[in-house]
Formats: C-alpha cells, structure tokens, sequence
C-alpha cells in the first residue's frame, strides 16, 4: 500500500492518488509478481479518509463474494493515519508490517541530523549503525539490552560535543517511535524476527509497489495533466497490468528472484533459527565483559542485509502529525476503480 502525487500535479482538488497492490509469489517461491487491484483519487489524507476508502472496498468485497474481507497482512510505510484506519476498520489485532526500507531510511537520517554525517562515517557510529540495522531480525526482548549496550558501552566513547545529541537520539526519537513498550511504531510493525522464523517469510518492504509508482510516473510524464487524463491512463494502467498478470499465469512467466536474493534470504533464516535455537539465558545475557549475545546477532544479521538500498529519498510523510485524528469537513473523499 502506498500514495504517488506525481499523476495530480496540476490538480487542485486531489492530494494523491492511493495505490493498494497485491504481490503474488509462486508456490515455490521462485518468482514474484506485483500488481494493482485499487487506485483511489483522494483529497485529504486524514484517518477518516482512509477509513471511508477501506469500508468501500469491504462494500465492494462483500457484494461480489458474499464474505467479509479479512487481509492477511498490510504493508505499508510509517504513515499514521493509515495504521490508525487498519486498526479501526479492521480491529486492533491486524497484521500491520512496515517497510524496512522506508523505516531504515529514516532512521539513518535522523541518526545524520543528531550527529553529523562525518561522525556517522565513522568506525564507531558505523558499528553502531550495524547494531540498529541488525536489530530488525530480533524478537521484542532484545531491545531494551541493545538501549542499554548503546548507553553504557557506545555513549562514553562519544565524542563530547556530541553526546548529549547521540543521548537525544536515542531516547528522543528511537526509544519514542520504534524501541519503547509503548513506542508509536512498536516492534510487532517492523520487526520480521517471527515472520521468518515461524514462517519463512521475507516480503519485508514495499519496494513492489515502487515498481508501478515509478511505471505510473513514466506515464503521466511531468504530471501536469487534466484530469479526464489521469483516469484514463489510471484505466489503462490497470487493464494492461491485469492482461499482463493472466498471460504470466498461463505461460508461467513470473519474474524470477535474483539468485543473492535467496541467498540472502537463506542466510538471515539460518541465523534467525541460530538464534532462536539457543537456550533463554544465552539470547538474553548482558555480561560485564564483551558483547551481549544480541549485539553479536545484531552484526551478523547487518553484514547479510548489507546490500539493503536505501536510496537517496525520503518518504516518512513528515508532513502529517502523528496526533492528526481530527475528522475534516469533506465531500466525496475519494473516487474509486474497482476491479
């Protein structure tokens, strides 16, 4: 699930054009296919909105299955309302996963912003970039002992002029939004510890949806197009996507994984197994001497993720509050395609 304004540019009365998509891997797990099954035209991207968007779409479901839709899992990225409106339509308990790519993004720039790009270059903060990065493939748990590592152990070799920033970082804004028991972003959203080891499942970012946000742009050129356009080139979007998705399926065509991926893959399930293998108090410890378990794990699970692209843009909607839950005065939110 993600938004693209690039098709609305010269459009006044809409804010972004909503895409939900629906990545499809064979059974074998050999090869993916990504495509869209909804393109919402919005004007407004409060809670409300979205909500009214997902109670269509379960309208729709229901009147042509004659059952309820229930998703497995929404992927997304950090944008709150949504997660409000998940919550909210679909009860407490859904399966929220966040994009590591978006959410390792922004990590990495507030962690620039604290102390500076030279600092973060090098030894030690790269080290302790490998701890952050590493701690998306660790249960809850692990956590508090990464904090506490950091503070103790990181923190006294921090230059002085920057330890009250490094501190602030970490209190501030990752214990805040990702690390605290009652953290905005908690850990069941973005941490895949579970995901690969009870299921073997790896679909950890929303980089499929990238793919037709960057088709979608290709196709509206400068955007600035009106708007009988846009749903025109939203249409055929949609139909040459689906005639696409039915001859891959009968010609069994689907876009093969990259070899380095799997690879990848199988080695962060061998060290997530590892880990997960080993006696509580040997996961857990925190010895007064040398590195904790976790943080050992931690390097390991980074040196495999390390080919991760973060790209060189931000996508964190900084622009909206986290406590924008206020309903807004507004008229057909949202028109629809339904497919």
């Amino acid at each position: 699930m993600d938004g693209t304004f690039h098709l609305l540019k010269n459009q006044k009365e809409y804010n972004q054009v909503y895409i939900i998509s629906v990545l499809y891997t064979t059974p074998n797990g050999d090869a993916t296919f990504s495509y869209p099954i909804l393109f919402s035209l919005m004007k407004n991207r409060y809670t409300a909105n979205y909500t009214e968007l997902f109670e269509v779409i379960n309208d729709a479901y229901f009147r042509k299955f004659q059952v309820e839709l229930s998703p497995i899992a929404f992927r997304l990225d950090c944008e709150q309302a949504v997660i409000r409106s998940i919550k909210e339509v679909y009860g407490p308990g859904s399966k929220i996963r966040l994009c590591t790519v978006h959410v390792m993004r922004n990590w990495r720039k507030h962690f620039i912003e604290a102390i500076g790009k030279v600092l973060f270059n090098t030894q030690l903060f790269q080290n302790v970039w490998d701890i952050l990065r590493g701690s998306f493939f660790l249960p809850f748990d692990a956590l508090e002992i990464i904090t506490n590592y950091l503070k103790t152990k990181i923190l006294p070799q921090v230059p002085a002029g920057s330890k009250v920033k490094f501190q602030k970082f970490l209190d501030k804004y990752m214990t805040k939004y990702y690390f605290g028991v009652n953290a905005i972003y908690p850990n069941a959203y973005w941490s895949y510890f579970s995901d690969i080891d009870d299921f073997s499942e790896f679909n950890m970012s929303t980089n499929s949806a990238e793919v037709i946000n960057r088709k979608l742009k290709n196709l509206a050129g400068n955007g600035k197009i009106s708007f009988p356009t846009v749903c025109r080139k939203l249409r055929t979007f949609k139909e040459d996507y689906l005639v696409d998705y039915h001859h891959k399926v009968r010609h069994d065509n689907f876009n093969p994984r990259r070899k380095k991926v799997v690879r990848r893959e199988e080695a962060l399930l061998d060290l997530v197994r590892e880990f997960s293998n080993l006696p509580f108090l040997e996961q857990f410890n925190d010895p007064q001497v040398g590195e904790p378990t976790v943080i050992q794990y931690c390097k390991k699970f980074a040196r495999v993720n390390r080919h991760l692209k973060l790209g060189t843009q931000d996508n964190d909607h900084s622009d909206i509050d986290l406590d924008q839950t206020c309903v807004p005065n507004f008229n057909e939110t949202l028109v629809y395609t339904e497919l």
